[in-house]
């Protein structure tokens, strides 16, 4: 439909009507938009999240279920038992901690005693002014590792071989271990120089052997084998897969003359004959941890999406 005016009148008319339109709709969406906020404070309202200790277990609650609801979750997740000694799994749990996250820290302090391990997302091992450097070390927590490693009467199952706690329980004194994450970035040839070049190759062991004992770690997290690895450094035709190998297993050597550990960050192995063998590689069959196992403990990351550079399954 074509809108046409005669002459002023009607050309003033029309404009009217539309001025009126506008106020209409602008009158109408002003409603909607209330409306909504409306609605969503009342939402707000009906579900009030719960927070500090409580007196029953998540399993006295009902909240272990295949059918868990959002109102559960929005309710509960701010709240936890109050005996935050009891702990189900005597297998090893290790928990990250990052320095942007300050409420990590209190997580892993409260709940020390159900971590065998905790990791500070703390160093990264670069290159400056030619030399090989730790960096990070300004965020190394002294008063707060001492309060992660206090004892705690740990309540778990008498049997040391079943992975979960049973009806018949006992306290045990428990030390939380600091095995801070150290990330090694550093450009392509860079890596590979470390790897390949044996002045390069010795300052590294002797970089982690330094911080290790000055700070009194119990061993260190290394996360270096995703980005070999999504680099395409591992694999076999470019004759650097051994060398990575011998890295890793000189690395936990030292850290095992020190009694420290080594945690190895392992990709996840989707479709990748190279990447199936890293575990054999890695982890020599019989011993201790710290008598025949280069590697003590594998943290093995995988993620909701994918990365850029591999698109895919996670």
């Amino acid at each position: 439909m074509v809108l046409q005016a005669s002459g002023c009148r009607g050309g003033r008319s029309l404009r009217i009507r539309v001025l009126v339109v506008a106020l209409l709709l602008a009158t109408i969406v002003r409603d909607a938009d209330a409306n909504a906020r409306a609605r969503r404070a009342k939402k707000g309202q009906l579900v009030k999240g719960k927070t500090g200790p409580v007196e029953e277990s998540v399993l006295d609650r009902g909240l272990v279920s295949e059918t868990v609801t959002a109102k559960s979750i929005l309710e509960e997740s701010g709240t936890y038992h109050v005996d935050v000694s009891k702990k189900r799994f005597n297998g090893t749990v290790l928990g990250y901690v990052t320095p942007w996250n300050g409420k990590g820290y209190d997580v892993a302090r409260v709940f020390r005693a159900k971590l065998t391990h905790v990791s500070p997302v703390w160093f990264q091992l670069k290159r400056s002014a030619g030399k090989l450097v730790f960096f990070g070390s300004q965020d190394v927590n002294q008063q707060w590792m001492d309060a992660v490693r206090m004892p705690a009467d740990v309540v778990q199952n008498a049997d040391s071989t079943e992975e979960c706690a049973t009806e018949e329980d006992t306290a045990v004194a428990a030390v939380t271990k600091i095995v801070p994450r150290v990330i090694i970035e550093l450009a392509g040839q860079e890596q590979v120089a470390m790897l390949q070049q044996e002045e390069d190759f010795q300052e590294a062991l002797n970089l982690f052997a330094d911080e290790c004992s000055k700070y009194q770690f119990d061993g260190f997290t290394l996360e270096a084998w995703p980005s070999w690895s999504r680099g395409g450094m591992l694999q076999q035709k470019y004759g650097l897969r051994a060398l990575a190998i011998r890295f890793v297993r000189a690395l936990a050597q030292r850290l095992h003359s020190q009694n420290a550990e080594l945690v190895l960050v392992m990709p996840p192995v989707v479709g990748d004959a190279d990447a199936d063998a890293d575990f054999n590689d890695l982890k020599a069959p019989g011993g201790t941890p710290l008598e025949g196992d280069p590697v003590d403990h594998f943290s093995l990351m995988t993620y909701d999406a994918s990365h850029p550079g591999a698109p895919g399954p996670s």
